[in-house]
């Protein structure tokens, strides 16, 4: 394998440093401290996420309205004569 990485350029000592890998950060291999779900809101919500990371907070985003919540909205209400039954 050394043979082939010397035909290609490049020396042992680089070589053998990719072999060692490298270390996972400290913050990463810790358990994570807490859960916390906040509304998605473009540039904002990302920027929360990546400070809550850095303390080992993981972090779920949810839309603000939801598929529910729209068709709460849009639904049609019925006058009180037709939900009480009676026609005039």
């Amino acid at each position: 394998m050394v043979d082939v990485v010397k035909i290609n350029g490049y020396s042992t000592d680089q070589f053998m440093r990719s072999c060692q890998g490298t270390t996972a950060p400290t913050n990463q291999s810790q358990a994570p401290k807490g859960f916390v779900t906040l509304p998605y809101i473009q540039g904002t919500s990302e920027r929360i996420a990546r400070t809550l990371n850095q303390i080992n907070i993981n972090v779920a985003h949810k839309p603000i309205m939801n598929v529910a919540s729209i068709k709460k909205k849009t639904e049609d209400k019925l006058s009180e004569d037709l939900s009480t039954g009676q026609q005039e």
